[in-house]
């Protein structure tokens, strides 16, 4: 009786672990990482938005949940999942959302309060699907480690990174800048961030082959307002930052 038992509970817990595994067919825009800078004087909390696609070939049940890995003392996280939004106090989200076969879901958007606490928090949320344990992931870093977004950065040499060019720049033109990356670079990125919230609104990846060049882009679809301009080492565009200029859009 007591074998019977026990080779019971061992088919019962392969059964388990075999449903346990990755969301098959749904991505998350920025996953698995994005790196969301600020500055933790802000009056605005960093934001994230993520689009979910369901390209799995049927419907699904999704559920999220977040799964804070180090968090500043002070801070404040919430997400928004659905049609609720959520307090640092809860974890999974009550409710689900259903996502139909080749549709999209915009209504995750992740968001972090400095309140003034200078530090980086990195929470990972995990979209898993309702009544299996199959899921998906993107872990954020919200990084508030400066007073105000690349402070120290702005300072490095315009051979590095040339101020914007026009600047003012008015909506649906394009602007340009000039960039030198180090010896021995394996890629960079530019990156333009919302001074707003802190949303990366565009991320193009630079030439690897080109130790300098010149970098071209619209400002269709940005809003007015003010934009770090950010060249970041790496070809994940999540290395060092190399230097920092402001942009204006009217």
């Amino acid at each position: 009786m007591n074998k019977f038992l026990l080779s019971a509970a061992l088919l019962l817990g392969a059964a388990t672990a075999s449903q346990a595994g990755r969301l098959q067919g749904v991505t998350m825009s920025g996953a698995p990482a994005v790196t969301i800078r600020g500055g933790f004087s802000q009056s605005l909390p960093l934001q994230a938005d993520v689009i979910i696609t369901n390209n799995s070939g049927r419907s699904l049940r999704l559920g999220l949940q977040r799964q804070v890995r180090t968090e500043v003392p002070g801070s404040e996280n919430n997400f928004c999942f659905g049609v609720n939004c959520y307090p640092p106090t809860t974890t999974t989200a009550p409710a689900q959302i259903t996502l139909t076969n080749g549709s999209t879901d915009n209504s995750m958007v992740l968001d972090y309060t400095p309140n003034n606490m200078p530090g980086i928090t990195i929470i990972r949320y995990a979209l898993y699907e309702q009544g299996t344990q199959d899921s998906t992931y993107i872990t954020v870093t919200f990084d508030a480690s400066q007073r105000a977004l690349a402070t120290t950065a702005s300072k490095a040499p315009e051979s590095v990174l040339s101020q914007p060019w026009p600047n003012p720049a008015a909506a649906g033109i394009i602007s340009e800048l000039t960039y030198t990356l180090p010896a021995n670079s394996r890629g960079a990125h530019l990156v333009l961030v919302s001074m707003a919230d802190g949303r990366r609104v565009r991320d193009i990846l630079l030439p690897v082959t080109l130790a300098e060049g010149l970098v071209r882009f619209r400002t269709d679809g940005l809003a007015a307002g003010i934009y770090s301009c950010l060249l970041l080492s790496g070809a994940d565009g999540r290395g060092e930052l190399l230097a920092a200029r402001r942009l204006q859009v009217q």
